[in-house]
């Protein structure tokens, strides 16, 4: 199949995500519930999406993304998250690529239905400036049986640097599962698609993530 999109174009398409500036972002799924961890306990997740990118009825997978998330409890509800992700092309090496480091409180109801996570954070590349952005997320997890969530998330990232662009950022959204393996240990599927507001096209992913919980906090 014929590439969507050049590699300049891609690129270019990167940089501008959240208007004619450079700020380069992940484009992996959340792979986290909206329930909390609980005060003093962690959890800590691995993951991996493969990406594409989708237009006018065609699509192509363009990119692997690596990346680590860790969450640790400050309060009954509350937590402090920090996430690294690495944004490959795929086939390449990677001696390029694309990295994000994000840090940001996660606020959880006592339903643990509801969350809202408000990260700040950069992305960097070799021979790149450090770019800041922020990345409002909205988590909703509804049980599917005694071990099993349905995650939904919705996400908004834009950049810190120039907010006259910000009605030109990425608006992601989400589906997955959080299923509960054994005692601390879950499986995230998870897939999504992301919009480049007022671009055409979007780009898509399904990945996976596979958490450890760290303590005695509350299981999937």
């Amino acid at each position: 199949m014929k590439p969507i999109f050049s590699t300049p174009i891609l690129i270019f398409l990167l940089v501008i995500i959240v208007g004619k500036q450079t700020a380069f972002a992940q484009f992996s799924s959340e792979f986290m519930s909206a329930r909390p961890v609980g005060k003093k306990q962690g959890e800590i997740t691995l993951m991996y999406s493969n990406i594409g990118a989708s237009y006018e009825g065609d699509s192509e997978k363009y990119f692997d993304n690596l990346g680590l998330l860790a969450g640790i409890g400050i309060s009954p509800l509350t937590e402090i998250r920090f996430r690294y992700d690495r944004l490959t092309f795929f086939g390449e090496s990677d001696n390029y690529g694309l990295n994000t480091l994000m840090a940001g409180p996660k606020f959880s109801t006592k339903s643990g239905i509801f969350a809202a996570y408000l990260p700040i954070g950069f992305s960097f590349a070799e021979d790149s400036e450090n770019s800041w952005q922020t990345d409002p997320t909205l988590l909703f997890s509804f049980p599917l049986g005694g071990r099993t969530l349905l995650n939904f998330t919705s996400s908004y990232r834009f950049g810190l640097e120039e907010l006259e662009y910000i009605d030109e950022g990425l608006l992601a959204l989400h589906l997955g599962l959080g299923i509960m393996v054994a005692e601390s240990w879950i499986i995230r599927p998870e897939g999504g698609l992301i919009f480049l507001v007022g671009q055409s096209g979007n780009y898509y992913n399904f990945g996976l993530g596979i958490s450890r919980k760290l303590g005695k906090g509350p299981t999937e």
